[in-house]
């Protein structure tokens, strides 16, 4: 079976017999498809399934038994300029808070002592639990290592530990106002310290459009965290936005390490079913390659276009819970929606009984930069891929980064 896929979604499919083939040997295929026509933005695929023909001891007739997938086309997206909205900008000493009407009012108010994000308003209806932040902790796979007797811990959870991963606070140490051209922004500076010295990250938000916000993040990691278990943002969003549909790697969990065995496709499915069960609660549910995910309670949505090739989960676990339980059993499940957008995630590895992750699939110290998006949708109405696909330059003209940089220092 053969079908090309556009933006995840099927135009055209059809079968093929395959001529009798004898063991070592192959034939060469020819798919009967005509090239797709994209427009700037799209990508397409060539998704072929291999299928068993009749029924065997093992398998029944239909049953996939190999696929393989390969890229067509991938145009790059348009950039628009970005258009000066009327928006209302107000500044105290506590917030800063911009506002904007239309057909789809909201507004966003930033807390000038932490730099969070606090409040986010779309379509006049709160979406927001937590803000944006730093996030470069995971609750440890079996491969990670684990908790052993008397507190100590094995694997390479126990450098995470004694680098205090799991318990960084971050400063605040400046909040300005980076409005330009009609375009509110802001930029915020926070340091963060841990026993190998002080990360320090940038995050600038630019509101592009009503309801587009445009987050870019400059992360300097010290040289002696070579290490770390992911590096990224973490969100939550208020109790109901249960509803998942997303483009990338799936259905099934995969990290960078262990996802060849995961389709490139637009996939549909609920915050509760992203949970795995692992007899030990720990890291779970990460999808690699995300193009974007979107998250909607039935009557608002979230559209998040995350960093080129990078990964995410949402789940109704937080890591600290899941890092302290023993069993499923013991696991509470928060309402809110947590939401990880990660440049990178650590490689599983099989630490467990073999061999850690291989160096490749690690995250170390330097200057990382990307750049991601949240978006306000409407379900059933707005088209997600083609909001994923409007591209606009910063304020002051340039590309957003969306490919990732690694500067050793």
């Amino acid at each position: 079976q053969w079908s090309v896929m556009v933006d995840g979604i099927a135009v055209q499919h059809g079968a093929l017999n395959i001529p009798h083939l004898d063991p070592q040997s192959h034939t060469p295929l020819t798919i009967p498809m005509v090239s797709p026509r994209l427009i700037a933005g799209q990508v397409s695929h060539v998704n072929v399934s291999f299928c068993l023909t009749r029924d065997l001891p093992w398998a029944k007739k239909g049953d996939e038994i190999a696929w393989e997938q390969f890229v067509l086309s991938c145009h790059k997206p348009r950039l628009r300029a970005p258009r000066a909205h009327k928006m209302t900008t107000t500044a105290s000493d506590d917030i800063f808070q911009v506002a904007w009407q239309g057909d789809r009012p909201g507004s966003l108010t930033i807390n000038r002592q932490t730099g969070r994000l606090e409040e986010l308003m779309f379509a006049d209806e709160q979406v927001l639990a937590a803000g944006p932040a730093l996030s470069i902790f995971r609750a440890p796979t079996d491969n990670d290592g684990r908790m052993a007797a008397e507190g100590t811990a094995t694997g390479v959870l126990s450098r995470w530990l004694a680098w205090g991963l799991d318990r960084i606070r971050p400063d605040c140490s400046s909040i300005r106002d980076i409005s330009k051209q009609g375009i509110p922004g802001f930029a915020v500076t926070h340091h963060i310290g841990t026993k190998e010295g002080r990360i320090h990250h940038e995050q600038t938000l630019q509101i592009l459009a009503p309801g587009d916000l445009l987050f870019q993040e400059s992360i300097r990691i010290p040289k002696a965290l070579n290490d770390l278990p992911r590096l990224g943002i973490v969100l939550e969003l208020l109790p109901g936005f249960e509803n998942l549909e997303y483009f990338a790697r799936g259905p099934h969990e995969n990290y960078r390490d262990r996802n060849r065995g995961a389709r490139l496709g637009r996939y549909t499915d609920t915050v509760t079913n992203q949970y795995v069960p692992y007899i030990l609660p720990q890291e779970h549910g990460n999808r690699s390659d995300m193009h974007w995910c979107a998250l909607n309670n039935g009557q608002s949505g979230v559209l998040i276009i995350g960093p080129t090739g990078g990964d995410f989960s949402a789940s109704h676990y937080r890591e600290e819970d899941l890092f302290h339980a023993a069993h499923t059993h013991e696991l509470e499940p928060v309402d809110e929606t947590r939401i990880h957008i990660d440049l990178v995630n650590r490689g599983v590895g099989t630490g467990a009984c073999g061999p850690d992750t291989l160096p490749s699939y690690r995250i170390g110290g330097g200057t990382h930069i990307f750049s991601w998006r949240l978006m306000s949708f409407i379900p059933g109405k707005d088209d997600l891929a083609e909001l994923a696909r409007r591209q606009y330059r910063t304020a002051n003209g340039a590309r957003p980064k969306q490919a990732w940089r690694k500067k050793h220092e």
